[in-house]
């Protein structure tokens, strides 16, 4: 038996040595050695305020003083009405009905659920409709049922034998298309797929499309084309099928707009807001349902089967309605995206210098990836076991710097990059302070692995 971090905790990796956090002061981290990082992807994409927000924690504070949990099965609160009545100015009068929950496993599965009891609604012929068709590669969470329906080959793996069916399409990746064909001549063959896999599950069979707005970690920010959202949803009318939009990562302004399905002109059915919804200062998670879906529940049996201890918790519900009333005031989704271009900007001469960085850098607002080749030119991939972006994110701490490992979503091979999608607050200097962080360590990548 052996702590070799000194404590009684069951760390993710039994071999690595974690660094201790004893503070965050807005877009940095400071750890009880007094080193300094930059939280160069707000965790995973959570923190947009950045940390130790004081107005934050003494709402909070008041928050919980005054009532901090409540019993959804028996009462409702404030907070929970007051965050639903946001969530549907700021959002779409699509969806004009939220239900929360703590996290965005929750939410998905909470989705899948809801999407399944609109059918059992309704009745009929539709009480048959079960299968979630979902992208490859895709990440929806990692609760079993998150598995499932997502697409992250490494995280399924080791639980293969317990998921459920789930088929799956590809991604719409201009950038590596599986047919090989070019955006002015492929009239989206990747969302003539869609309904390709629902005729061959059979339309009774199907219950919903799950997709990521816009493609995070698991593919590297990548945006749908313009019309894809409309093909998607189209498809989904003509065989009755509920559309989920995951937007846990790139919705509650990252990408410039609250929503990120809004850069398109379609709302899904069901869309599934967590991390930026409250910041990362409480755990909380929202579906924004639409009329069609609500209605089928009020018309039936009204009542959904499920809930959670903490679902629609009043201080993680108070908590985010005072991240919307930040976010609005001082127009930080709008900051978002002019931080998010000069941000691009500042990246681009690193690719001039440092071939290992693909030369695409994709993203929208705070949202941003860069690719790792081992020779861009040739567009040749490292070997998946030298786990090439984990040793570029160590490499950034040493520099001072977080950011977030990702994979490519290549259509013949596997691939590498990273994710930067630092809090709204950031201010140039601080951009600048990034930048070099990453010239640095990709500096020491190359020396590690002879490039």
């Amino acid at each position: 038996m052996g702590k070799k971090m000194g404590d009684h905790v069951f760390y993710r990796d039994l071999r690595r040595s974690y660094p201790t956090l004893v503070k965050g002061d807005g877009v940095y981290l400071y750890d009880d050695d007094g080193r300094r990082y930059i939280d160069g992807s707000s965790g995973a994409l959570v923190c947009s305020l950045g940390h130790g927000n004081r107005e934050v924690a003494e709402f909070m504070q008041q928050q919980a003083e005054k009532l901090a949990f409540a019993p959804i099965a028996r009462f409702t609160h404030g907070p929970q009405a007051e965050l639903a009545e946001r969530l549907a100015k700021m959002g779409s009068v699509e969806l004009p009905y939220s239900y929360f929950v703590s996290g965005g496993s929750e939410a998905v599965e909470t989705a899948v659920k809801m999407a399944r009891q609109y059918h059992l609604e309704r009745g009929g012929t539709n009480v048959g409709r079960f299968l979630v068709i979902g992208r490859w590669p895709s990440y929806h969470g990692n609760t079993l049922g998150c598995l499932s329906v997502g697409g992250h080959a490494s995280r399924r793996t080791p639980y293969a034998p317990y998921l459920m069916p789930s088929p799956k399409i590809g991604l719409p990746n201009c950038g590596s298309c599986s047919w090989h064909l070019t955006r002015s001549t492929c009239d989206l063959r990747c969302v003539d797929a869609l309904e390709r896999e629902i005729l061959k599950a059979g339309p009774q069979n199907v219950s919903c499309f799950i997709m990521e707005t816009i493609t995070g970690s698991c593919g590297g920010v990548i945006l749908p084309p313009p019309d894809y959202l409309q093909r998607v949803a189209a498809i989904c009318r003509r065989y009755d099928i509920v559309f989920v939009a995951d937007e846990i990562m790139c919705g509650a302004g990252r990408t410039g707009k609250f929503l990120a399905s809004s850069h398109f002109g379609q709302m899904p059915d069901i869309l599934i807001l967590g991390k930026g919804i409250a910041a990362g200062y409480s755990a909380l998670a929202a579906l924004l349902v639409s009329e069609r879906v609500y209605e089928a529940f009020e018309q039936g049996s009204g009542a959904f089967v499920n809930n959670y201890t903490y679902a629609a918790n009043p201080l993680s519900c108070a908590t985010a309605c005072k991240v919307l009333d930040i976010l609005t005031r001082d127009r930080l989704i709008d900051r978002s995206a002019e931080a998010g271009r000069r941000l691009r900007e500042k990246l681009r001469p690193l690719t001039i210098r440092h071939h290992v960085l693909g030369t695409d850098i994709r993203g929208i607002g705070l949202m941003i990836a860069l690719e790792l080749y081992q020779n861009r030119d040739s567009q040749i991939s490292f070997p998946p076991e030298s786990k090439i972006s984990e040793k570029l994110a160590r490499a950034c701490l040493d520099e001072g710097l977080v950011i977030y490992p990702g994979l490519l979503a290549l259509a013949d091979r596997d691939g590498d990059c990273f994710l930067l999608g630092p809090p709204f607050i950031i201010s140039e200097p601080e951009m600048d302070e990034m930048v070099s962080a990453i010239d640095c360590a990709l500096t020491r990548l190359a020396l590690e692995v002879r490039l």
